[in-house]
């Protein structure tokens, strides 16, 4: 009996390989073994899974399909860790973005404040020229109180102790 690498699988496989589709589910390639040849009397199929050489017990393992296993389960562990990497680093571009959303939301109150400065502008200096032009209009008109009324002052103390010195007389 000789063993035979399916060369379908083998081809699957490798076309999987160069797609990226290698998943956790990676199998070895199948080998099977041909039946004895029966006679025409017996023409009865036997059962291919009890004729596999890997599900004989007790036959040791190939050394290169053992290495070959390695090699494939060292490169799932390669891609599972880029996986990893590639979600870490999809989360922190994901969290820059939503910082730059923040920032462009912040850029547009910031334009809003500085399109209203003009109008500031305008309603302060209309505001200085009201006053200034109310200042001029206090000066031309006299005071009611200018015409000869003006407010003094009188200090009592002053007044008080002659007072006082009445008082003790």
């Amino acid at each position: 009996m000789f063993d035979i690498v399916d060369a379908q699988d083998n081809a699957a496989s490798a076309s999987e390989a160069a797609r990226g589709l290698v998943g956790s589910t990676w199998e070895p390639p199948r080998t099977y073994q041909f039946p004895p040849v029966l006679e025409a009397s017996t023409m009865m199929r036997q059962s291919v899974a009890s004729s596999r050489s890997s599900h004989v017990p007790g036959q040791p393992p190939n050394a290169t399909a053992m290495a070959r296993l390695l090699e494939k389960k060292k490169e799932h562990e390669a891609v599972s860790a880029f996986e990893r990497a590639s979600g870490m680093f999809l989360k922190r571009i994901e969290g820059l973005a939503d910082d730059c959303d923040i920032m462009a939301d912040a850029g547009m109150v910031h334009g809003q404040v500085l399109a209203q400065w003009p109008q500031m502008f305008r309603i302060l200096n209309t505001y200085l020229a009201s006053r200034a032009q109310s200042a001029e209009d206090n000066l031309e008109e006299p005071s009611p109180l200018a015409a000869g009324e003006r407010l003094v002052r009188v200090p009592i103390e002053e007044l008080q102790p002659t007072g006082h010195a009445q008082s003790e007389s």
